[in-house]
């Protein structure tokens, strides 16, 4: 008999809850499309069969949304469950038109001078007479 870890991740339980659930002809939410995926009712990832059902990708979605209660899944699901996401894109304003723009964090450089173009950088530094540090490429 093999042993069962007590502190499983994520990944094992979802195997043995395969390995042990029998998998039905159609989904368990909709009875319609036939089951590809195993999904938590709770959201808890505990070794409990009772705790699982067998779902379609649209209804496995569609449950996770009812559970998270967003409305976006997978915006939803990053935010809520996962301990390194750092919020996704971001709005900034143009510095010289102030177009609004979704940009990563890591994209921008300098909060203070934001620009939706090349164009508008240049146009703003022409009219400002803002140089760049020749070391470091930065605005000084």
């Amino acid at each position: 008999m093999a042993k069962i870890k007590i502190n499983a991740g994520y990944a094992a339980i979802h195997l043995w809850v395969r390995k042990h659930k029998p998998k039905p002809k159609f989904c368990e939410m909709c009875n319609e499309n036939k089951p590809v995926e195993i999904g938590s009712i709770n959201g808890k990832c505990l070794r409990n069969i009772n705790n699982y059902k067998w779902f379609c990708n649209s209804c496995h979605s569609k449950y996770d949304d009812m559970k998270i209660n967003l409305g976006n899944y997978s915006k939803g699901l990053k935010e809520k469950l996962n301990p390194n996401w750092k919020g996704g894109k971001r709005q900034f304003i143009c510095k010289f038109c102030s177009k609004v723009l979704r940009r990563y964090l890591s994209q921008v450089k300098n909060i203070d001078l934001i620009f939706c173009s090349a164009l508008c950088a240049n146009r703003y530094l022409y009219l400002n007479f803002i140089k760049r540090d020749l070391n470091t490429g930065r605005f000084k």
